[in-house]
């Protein structure tokens, strides 16, 4: 009797020994999986800020190029004007010359 209660011991331990290993297996294997899903969503967060940050730099070189464009215009429109009243001013310039040498 004492044989089969020493041998009901050593069988109660081995099965204890056995679930601790499963339980260590599954726990890293636990781990593992949080770890991998904690690296993607990092990942995911990284590329969406690269995303995130791409969007606003091309928002920001087209404003860049309206501002551009815009002073561009308004440019051309004050050298046009600049022309037009140099024009003007070399108009009367000449008339004032004939008219004093005639």
């Amino acid at each position: 009797m004492i044989e089969k209660t020493i041998q009901a011991v050593k069988d109660a331990e081995a099965k204890a020994d056995d679930i601790l290993r499963q339980a260590d297996e599954k726990a890293a294997e636990v781990l593992a999986e949080a770890n991998r899903k904690a690296d993607e969503l990092k990942q995911d967060a990284a590329d969406e800020a690269k995303l995130k940050a791409l969007q606003q730099l091309e928002a920001a070189k087209t404003e860049a190029k309206e501002g551009e464009d815009a002073f561009d215009a308004e440019t051309t429109r004050q050298v046009e004007a600049l022309k037009e009243a140099a024009k003007q001013k070399e108009t009367q310039a000449i008339e004032l010359i004939l008219k004093e040498l005639f």
